[in-house]
Parts: C-alpha cells; sequence; structure tokens
C-alpha cells in the first residue's frame, strides 16, 4: 500500500452558500483518510455560515472574519496548512470523487516535482452545459503572452516546496493570482508535472471573476500580465517573438495530442453531467 501522504485543503469563500455545500461534500467523500482542510469565509451574510457550522467537526480550522480579499484569505489557509501537499478549492468549484487517492499515487512516484496539474470541466450552469478542459504543457513564457491554460482546481503544490521558497499569493492581484503564484513557483525554479487526468469540475458564471467581461475587469487582467511579464523578463526568460499562428504551431509540435482534442473538438463535446463521463 502506498504511503498516504498529508492533503492539505485550502477553500476561501465569500457569499457562495448557493454552491459551497457541494464544495464541501466533493472534498470529504474522498474519504482520504490523511486530509487536512481549512476553510477561510470573508464574513459571509448568506447562508455560508449555517453550512459551514453544520461540518464544523470536520475541519481543521474555519474561520469566518473580513479580510482584504480571496489572496489574503489564501495566503491565511497556506501559512497554517502543514501538508506534504498543498491544494485549494475555490467555493464554487468541485473536486471529482477519487482525485486525491489518484494523486497521492501520482506523487508517491514523482516527487521530484513541485507543481502539479492536469485537466478538469468546465461547466456553464447559466447554460446548462459542461465542456472538458484541458491545461497546456507548461511554458514561463507562453503564459505570460496569455497562451498556456492551467487548471487551477486540478492543480497542486508540493508542501515543502512552497513552504521553503516563501511563496505567497499577491494582494494587489484581483483578476489572475492563481497564475502568478504558478509563474512566481517557477521563477523559483519549480519543476512541473502535467498528467493527463480530468480532476475537478470549475463553475463560470457571469459573476464569477473568470466569467466575467466588462471592460474594467479586462483592462485589470490585461495589466496584471504585464507585469507579471516584466517580473519574467527580469528572471532571465526570453520574450517569446512568434506571432499568434506560429505560438499555436509551436504548441501543437510539442503537445499534440491535447491540441488536436482542443482544436478539433474530438473528447470536448457538451455533456450533461460530469458525473456519467468521470
Amino acid at each position: 500500500m502506498s504511503k498516504k501522504n498529508k492533503i492539505s485543503v485550502i477553500t476561501i469563500s465569500y457569499n457562495q452558500g448557493e454552491f459551497i455545500e457541494e464544495t464541501l461534500l466533493s472534498v470529504f467523500n474522498q474519504n482520504y483518510e490523511n486530509l487536512e482542510y481549512f476553510v477561510i469565509d470573508g464574513g459571509s451574510t448568506d447562508q455560508t455560515l449555517d453550512i459551514l457550522k453544520k461540518y464544523e467537526d470536520k475541519f481543521a480550522h474555519w474561520v469566518s472574519e473580513p479580510d482584504k480579499g480571496p489572496t489574503d484569505a489564501l495566503n491565511k489557509g497556506f501559512d497554517m496548512a502543514t501538508g506534504d501537499i498543498l491544494y485549494y478549492l475555490n467555493s464554487d468549484d468541485i473536486v471529482l470523487p477519487g482525485a486525491f487517492d489518484y494523486f497521492n499515487d501520482l506523487y508517491n512516484k514523482h516527487k521530484d516535482y513541485d507543481v502539479f496539474y492536469g485537466h478538469g470541466f468546465v461547466e456553464m450552469p447559466s447554460l446548462n452545459q459542461m465542456h472538458k478542459l484541458y491545461s497546456d504543457k507548461w511554458s514561463t513564457e507562453l503564459y505570460v503572452k496569455k497562451q498556456i491554460m492551467v487548471s487551477q482546481p486540478s492543480t497542486f503544490f508540493k508542501g515543502s516546496f512552497y513552504k521553503e521558497n516563501k511563496l505567497s499569493f499577491n494582494l494587489d492581484n484581483t483578476t489572475c493570482w492563481d497564475g502568478e503564484i504558478i509563474v512566481e513557483a517557477a521563477i523559483k525554479k519549480a519543476q512541473f508535472y502535467r498528467f493527463n487526468k480530468h480532476v475537478s469540475v470549475f463553475r463560470l458564471y457571469p459573476e464569477s471573476i473568470s466569467g466575467g467581461n466588462d471592460e474594467k475587469r479586462n483592462q485589470k487582467f490585461a495589466n496584471r500580465f504585464e507585469l507579471m511579464s516584466a517580473k519574467v523578463k527580469a528572471a532571465g526568460y526570453k520574450e517569446v517573438k512568434l506571432g499568434y499562428l506560429g505560438i499555436k504551431f509551436f504548441k501543437f509540435l510539442r503537445d499534440p495530442i491535447v491540441m488536436f482534442k482542443r482544436l478539433f473538438s474530438l473528447n470536448n463535446r457538451k455533456i450533461n453531467k460530469w458525473k456519467s463521463d468521470y
């Protein structure tokens, strides 16, 4: 039997009572025996607190108090976490059955890596649609060109790497902090491992940060990528000179199976329920 590494899970929330119970149950129902679960709530005023109190005996720690936003809440949770593996799941997303056991076995075979990530599903509740979501092979240079997609709820960090390199979420980043923490890990020379399994569901809806499409939000997103790009260049990474089609061709050469599935919609059909397709 393989070693059951401690997995620390951090869920941040604020007025996500519509979704959070399903998120919590997706973690509890992993039935993973070496789990440490933290919930950091920003002072919700909806039904969230009633739900958290319902399950409070299952948490290593939970709190509901005002904070400085999602990144502040994440830093609180990551600072308390003691796991061999660190993972965060937003309060409107889901981790799929068996994901922790699968990842634990993977981690035991590949402990030389520091950031692990796989594929997932994206759910659009307003359209009653779900699609398979594919993560790209990591490239720091291409990420800051907005040409690399990584499924955040399918991403795990080696705890010792995260702590020893004093990683933390940027309080000034209000749009793409999940990407910036991975870029920070890359600058610290993290070794990346992409696994080819769908392990999470990411919800995309108009009220979510990723689902919003207003001009102000898009400008903030663009500004943050410019700052990340400057940081990457300062760390010695070379700027990608290829144009849009050149980048697509380059990505196809280095990752043909995923690119083929994504570009030609193979294995990416609309599905009604992830449970029937997992």
